[in-house]
C-alpha cells in the first residue's frame, strides 16, 4: 500500500497545541498540495489475477443437476458436457461437465476410472506427466482428483476432480499455466468446496 501524507495548509507560524504531533506542517507560503489517490493497481497484460467475486453456476444433465461458486468475471462457453469458464488472460481455465459413465468405467471407483482413462487422454496431450490420482472421500459414491502437467506452448497443470454419481461422472476440472498454478489454485478450492450435486 502507499501511504498517502496530506500537507497543512499555511499558517503563520507553529503553534503548540494538545495531542499528537502532526506529520509535516509546510513553512510559511508553501502551497499546499492537492490530496491525490493512489493508483489502482494494474496487473501487466497477461498475467493471472485471483477473481474477486464467485457467483453461482447451474448444470444439468441425464438427470443430475450440480451448483457451484465460480468466477464472476470470467468468459463462459458451453460445451458438449457442460461449460468452460476462462479468465481474461487465457491462462487459467475452469470446466464443469456431466458425462454419462460408459464401459469399463461403469461400476468402478472414480479413482480406478480415472486409470482407465488416462491412456486414452493422455495420448493427446504433449509431454503428459501423471502427478496423482487421490480419491477423495465423502462425495458423491467416490471421487478422486486426477492432477498431471502437459504442454501446449507452455507446460500447464491440472486437477481434475470426477465424482462419481450414479450413472455419471461429474467433473471439476481446472487448468493453468504451470506458473500461476498454486497461486490461483483457490479457484478450484472454491468451487469444488462449494459443490451441490442433486439427483432427478
Amino acid at each position: 500500500m502507499v501511504a498517502v501524507l496530506a500537507v497543512a495548509g499555511c499558517v503563520a507560524g507553529p503553534v503548540q497545541v494538545d495531542g499528537e504531533p502532526a506529520p509535516l506542517i509546510a513553512p510559511t507560503g508553501t502551497p499546499t498540495p492537492t490530496p491525490s489517490r493512489p493508483a489502482p493497481v494494474v496487473p501487466p497484460s497477461g498475467t493471472a489475477v485471483r477473481p474477486r467475486a464467485y457467483v453461482e453456476h447451474t448444470l444439468s444433465r441425464s438427470g443430475v443437476t450440480i451448483r457451484l461458486p465460480v468466477p464472476a468475471d470470467w468468459s463462459l462457453k458451453e460445451t458438449e458436457y457442460g461449460v468452460d469458464f476462462g479468465d481474461r488472460s487465457g491462462r487459467l481455465l475452469l470446466r464443469l461437465y456431466i458425462r454419462e459413465r460408459q464401459g469399463e468405467a461403469v461400476g468402478v471407483s472414480a479413482a480406478r476410472a480415472w486409470e482407465l482413462a488416462e491412456p486414452e487422454i493422455s495420448r493427446g496431450l504433449a509431454n503428459y506427466r501423471r502427478l496423482g490420482i487421490v480419491a477423495v472421500p465423502g462425495i458423491g459414491d467416490s471421487a478422486a482428483d486426477w492432477t498431471f502437467t502437459f504442454d501446449r506452448g507452455v507446460t500447464r497443470q491440472v486437477v481434475d476432480r470426477g465424482i462419481s454419481v450414479g450413472p455419471v461422472t461429474v467433473a471439476v476440472y481446472f487448468s493453468a499455466e504451470q506458473q500461476f498454478y498454486d497461486a490461483m489454485l483457490p479457484v478450484f478450492t472454491k468451487a469444488a468446496g462449494g459443490l451441490v450435486i442433486s439427483e432427478g
